[in-house]
């Protein structure tokens, strides 16, 4: 597993059929084999080209298998390989494909605090895909994501708030946050989170004001039109940039801002 940590050694191993082989342990190895290759695999992952080897290898669904069944180390490791494998959109609606979308989900809901991190990041890297995101909302990710956020630690509130930006970039996904009760711990994020949080936190209420008025209304019932306002003096340049469109998204709808 340190090797493979290894830019030029993850690169050798690919070279030399070891992705292959190590997805094959993953499948039909012992335990101390299967755990050792997802190790390897989750490193390995991290590469680009060797991620889509892995792909070509049939690796994704070993990983999901192992996800699902596996001992809580090897869970640990699928689901950072899956993680750091679903930034590619092909590799996102193959993860789907393979039944992964409910086991990252469960994990959030029911793993360890490094099992809920790595299903967290895996979930905000396939919400990118318009397909896979209409799958994880319909499987209920929304409303574990949001469970999460309102007792998550900083680092792990950061990752979400992230991802419910990617899913308030469509009309299905803002209507779920706001059915759910997602304005609320986002407007909280706002107002006393920190400074990455707040940026997560007001793309994601920019992207919610593009909706309908009755979510605008309670986006500002909330009290987000003070605190955009503070950040679009006060806060980072990404910050002033994003709070200043979220106030005009606002503006644009039912409620005027005073």
């Amino acid at each position: 597993m340190k090797l493979s940590s290894n830019v030029e050694v993850s690169v050798e191993i690919s070279h030399e059929g070891g992705v292959a082989l190590l997805v094959d342990l993953a499948r039909k190895g012992n335990d101390q084999q299967k755990t050792s290759a997802v190790g390897a695999l989750a490193n390995l992952a991290f590469n680009d080209s060797i991620g889509a080897e892995i792909a070509r290898c049939k690796g994704v669904g070993a990983l999901v298998v192992l996800m699902r069944t596996g001992t809580e180390q090897q869970k640990d490791f699928a689901v950072d390989a899956l993680q750091n494998l679903a930034v590619s959109d092909e590799i996102g609606a193959e993860i789907a494909r393979e039944g992964g979308i409910e086991p990252l989900i469960k994990l959030i809901r029911l793993g360890t605090d490094q099992q809920k991190e790595g299903a967290v990041g895996a979930l905000a890297n396939l919400s990118i895909n318009d397909a896979v995101r209409s799958e994880i909302l319909s499987k209920g990710g929304v409303a574990a994501l949001l469970e999460l956020l309102r007792m998550g630690t900083d680092e792990l509130n950061e990752k979400i708030a992230g991802a419910l930006g990617n899913f308030a970039n469509s009309d299905e996904g803002r209507t779920e946050i706001a059915r759910e009760g997602g304005i609320a711990p986002l407007v909280a994020l706002l107002r006393a989170g920190s400074e990455q949080q707040k940026g997560y936190a007001t793309d994601t209420i920019r992207n919610l004001a593009k909706s309908n008025d009755k979510i605008r209304a309670e986006l500002v019932r909330e009290g987000t039109v003070p605190l955009l306002k503070n950040l679009s003096r006060s806060g980072s340049e990404r910050q002033k940039e994003s709070a200043a469109r979220a106030l005009q998204q606002l503006n644009g709808g039912c409620c005027i801002l005073m």
